[in-house]
């Protein structure tokens, strides 16, 4: 990765990094893309990085070691230990000296079943054969692919629009979940509050919101580095250009006044903001998707990535406000 995304992807590098070779055989810097996929336990991970990632001189012995069998996936080396899902904590790598347990993205050193497939010019992981054979099958073809999907596909364009964009894309995280006044309200006051009170809290968050969004089909959040700003990008994908536009008006209006569950403070008082919102339609045709567009001009000293990570806390704590949907 280029020094200013592995900063921001990776700002804390452990010493479980510089233990990847021991563990399952690869660099850390031989790592040059990844995805994620789905959510624990049935979790996936790829890893981009071309031969230098799938030397399986390197990688064999090490997995053979640590207890891992090898079999073929449709043609596909596919090494794998345990039943599905399954954590043996005597498989566990212990402590360093700092206290610390190494992790990997594939749970080898933390002792979960894994299923680790060579795929050209990646890695792919999974903890359950069901979604490694998906993963498998996206890779030579024989299963439909995100990128065929029409919402995907254009939302992936219009987060990587070079004609408006001609920086880097650093991350992107992708999500089909609705968030409505209820969800939210129920994931912000948590599992002590009663019924009563969360609905009263609903109403609130109701009475908050600028304007209506139309329900989306999918959500988009994206990092990027345009010369020296900071781009978070929020990307919802509608059925028509009409929906995408007033989507794109809502959440522009709404996004300033978002404060997020730990940090309590409005955006726009965190940050020094420039709020923009356009919509993007593929040239042949079909969805329509709205953009809104956060910048903020990076500051000598200060931590990258650190406005999409505020955002992306809405996300992983289900509570974004501004992504509230309207009743249809």
């Amino acid at each position: 990765l280029p020094g200013e995304a592995l900063a921001r992807v990776v700002p804390d590098t452990t010493s479980g990094l510089r233990g990847y070779p021991e563990a399952i055989g690869i660099e850390w810097f031989a790592i040059d893309r990844a995805l994620a996929i789905g959510g624990p336990p049935a979790r996936g991970v790829v890893l981009g990085g071309g031969d230098r990632l799938t030397d399986l001189g390197a990688l064999a012995p090490v997995l053979r070691d640590r207890g891992f069998e090898v079999e073929s996936m449709n043609g596909t080396l596919v090494w794998h230990r345990f039943d599905d899902r399954e954590i043996r904590a005597a498989a566990m790598d212990g402590r360093d000296h700092l206290g610390f347990r190494s992790t990997d993205p594939f749970g080898v050193q933390s002792g979960h079943a894994a299923r680790i497939a060579a795929l050209p010019g990646a890695l792919a992981g999974a903890r359950d054969w069901a979604l490694m054979a998906d993963i498998v099958g996206a890779a030579n073809g024989g299963t439909r692919s995100l990128a065929e999907n029409p919402a995907y596909r254009a939302a992936a364009e219009a987060i990587t629009d070079s004609d408006r964009y001609p920086g880097r894309l650093v991350r992107a995280l992708f999500t089909e979940r609705q968030f409505t006044a209820g969800s939210v309200s129920r994931n912000k006051l948590g599992s002590t509050a009663g019924e009563e009170q969360r609905a009263d809290f609903a109403a609130v968050l109701e009475s908050r919101l600028k304007s209506q969004l139309p329900p989306y089909r999918l959500a988009v959040m994206a990092d990027r580095q345009e010369g020296p700003n900071e781009v978070a990008l929020v990307a919802l994908v509608y059925g028509t250009r009409d929906q995408a536009e007033a989507a794109a008006a809502a959440v522009s209006s709404r996004v300033g006044d978002y404060a997020p569950l730990l940090q309590k403070v409005p955006l726009a008082d965190a940050f020094s903001l420039s709020i923009g919102s356009h919509v993007y339609q593929p040239r042949g045709g079909g969805p329509a998707v709205a953009v809104i567009t956060m910048s903020e001009p990076g500051k000598p000293g200060q931590r990258p990535g650190r406005l999409f990570r505020t955002l992306q806390t809405g996300f992983f704590f289900l509570e974004p406000e501004f992504l509230i949907v309207s009743a249809e």
